[in-house]
C-alpha cells in the first residue's frame, strides 16, 4: 500500500519566493523562508468542509504521534500510556503505543497539499522537503536521495502508521545543506517505497522536534547544524499566515521581543504544559505539521459548551459550528502570553452555511493538545534549542 503524507493543509493560496544561499562564512542578516499554501480541507470548488479530507488528516496526525510515542518508548523506556489516558479521561488508550560560527541561513518554502516544504540538500542532492515541528526524522522517497561518497550507512528504520501501513528503508548520515548552512552527520532515512502523492513537489519530511522520538535514531538536521556550530543562534522561527509565511534558521526574524514560556521537552515534543484554550486547561504541542488545533474530546466538550456553539459528531471527531457573522472569542493563554484566534484562523470552512471551528475534539495518543496551523497563524513562534523554550509574539 502506498503511503500518503502525514498531513494536510488548510487554505488555498499561492506565493513565490527566492531560495537564498550563502557562501561558507557568509552571514545572512534576514534568514527567511517564504511559505504558502495551495490546498485545503474543502470540497472541490466549494467553501464546504470535506469530512473525508478532515478525517484523513486527523488520522494521519494520530498515526504520527502513535509512531513518535512508540519511538520514545524504544529509545528511552518512557511509556506515556497512563498519562495520556488520564489526559483523555478514559481508562485506557484507544490505540496502544508501542561556540558559534555566527551564521544564519534561509531557504525558500512553499506548501503542497500537506505541509510546509522547501529546498534542502543531502550529500549535494537537492530536493523539496516538509518541515515539521511535530516529528524528528528526515525520511525521503527513494528517488530523492542516492547515497554517495559522503554518506555513511547507519542501519535500518521502520515507521509504523495507524492505518496498518509501514515505511521502511536504510538510514544514512550525510552532509546537510539548507538555507546556505551546512553540517555533516545529519540523519536521513531513504524509504524503500514512495510515500508522497504523485506529482506533489515534496519528497519527504524533515522533523524539527527532538531526537528522543526519532525512529531512525540519528541526528535531526537542526541538531546537526547545532553540533557543527553553523548557526548564529540555535533557534528557528516560524511565521505562518494565510498570506506570506516564513521560517527563519538561526534567528528570530520578525518576532520582536517575544514572550518566552515554560516548555517541557522531556517527551520529545515542543510542549507548553501551562496552557488554556477558552479557559480549558490543556498542555499544547506546537506542531507545524498539523492543520487544525486538536484537543481531547472531554476538553472539547467543555470548551464548546463555554462558547455556546453548536456541535456535531463525525466518527471519532467532535466539531463545532457558529454563525460566521458572530465568531466567538477564543483566547489561548500560555504562561504570561495571551492571544485570540483571528476570525480567519478560527474557521477552515463551512457546513450548512455555518462556520466550522478550526478546533476539533479527538482522542489521539499525544501528551497534550496539538496547536497546529490554526493557532500558529496568529503568532511568530521562536523555537529556542539552547534553553528548550518557545517565544511568542503577535502577528
Amino acid at each position: 500500500m502506498q503511503l500518503l503524507p502525514l498531513f494536510s493543509a488548510l487554505l488555498a493560496a499561492l506565493s513565490v519566493s527566492t531560495y537564498v544561499t550563502a557562501a561558507p562564512g557568509t552571514s545572512l542578516e534576514e534568514p527567511k523562508i517564504a511559505l504558502s499554501k495551495r490546498d485545503n480541507l474543502l470540497k472541490r470548488d466549494s467553501d464546504e468542509v470535506d469530512l473525508d479530507k478532515v478525517s484523513t488528516h486527523l488520522n494521519r496526525v494520530a498515526a504520527k504521534y502513535q509512531n513518535s510515542l512508540s519511538s520514545l518508548l524504544a529509545n528511552t523506556g518512557l511509556d506515556l500510556t497512563k498519562d495520556i489516558a488520564l489526559l483523555q479521561g478514559v481508562s485506557k488508550l484507544a490505540i496502544p503505543i508501542q561556540k558559534r560560527a555566527g551564521k544564519t541561513g534561509s531557504v525558500s518554502l512553499a506548501t503542497d497539499s500537506t505541509l510546509w516544504h522547501g529546498a534542502i540538500s543531502y550529500g549535494g542532492q537537492r530536493f523539496q522537503i516538509d518541515f515539521d515541528t511535530g516529528s524528528a526524522d528526515t525520511i525521503v522517497n527513494p528517488d530523492a536521495y542516492h547515497p554517495g561518497s559522503s554518506a555513511k550507512a547507519s542501519g535500518q528504520f521502520t515507521t509504523q502508521y495507524g492505518d496498518g501501513t509501514t515505511s521502511e528503508g536504510q538510514v544514512y548520515t550525510d552532509t546537510v545543506q539548507v538555507g546556505g548552512l551546512s553540517a555533516p552527520g545529519a540523519g536521513i532515512g531513504r524509504s524503500n517505497t514512495a510515500f508522497t502523492e504523485p506529482n506533489e513537489p515534496d519528497s519527504g519530511v524533515a522533523g524539527m522536534a527532538f531526537q528522543s522520538i526519532s525512529s531512525t535514531k540519528t541526528a535531526p538536521f537542526f541538531d546537526a547544524l547545532i553540533k557543527a556550530k553553523a548557526l548564529a543562534k540555535n533557534v528557528f522561527t516560524f511565521t505562518l499566515s494565510q498570506g506570506t509565511s516564513s521560517l527563519y534558521l538561526g534567528g528570530t526574524g520578525p518576532a520582536n521581543n517575544p514572550t518566552y514560556v515554560n516548555t517541557d521537552t522531556s517527551q520529545g515534543f515542543w510542549l507548553t504544559p501551562d496552557s488554556t484554550i477558552a479557559g480549558q486547561k490543556i498542555g499544547l504541542i506546537h506542531d507545524t505539521g498539523t492543520t487544525l488545533t486538536i484537543v481531547p474530546v472531554r476538553v472539547a466538550q467543555g470548551l464548546f459548551a463555554s462558547l455556546n456553539v453548536q456541535t456535531y459528531q463525525s466518527g471519532q471527531e467532535l466539531h463545532a459550528t457558529y454563525d460566521c457573522n458572530s465568531p466567538p472569542k477564543v483566547t489561548v493563554k500560555i504562561n504570561g502570553f495571551s492571544k485570540d484566534y483571528s476570525s480567519q484562523s478560527l474557521t477552515f470552512g463551512k457546513r450548512q452555511g455555518q462556520c466550522v471551528m478550526s478546533i476539533v475534539g479527538m482522542d489521539i495518543n499525544a501528551p497534550g493538545g496539538i496547536a497546529g496551523d490554526s493557532f500558529l497563524q496568529n503568532v511568530h513562534a521562536v523555537f529556542d534549542r539552547d534553553q528548550n523554550r518557545i517565544g511568542f509574539s503577535s502577528q
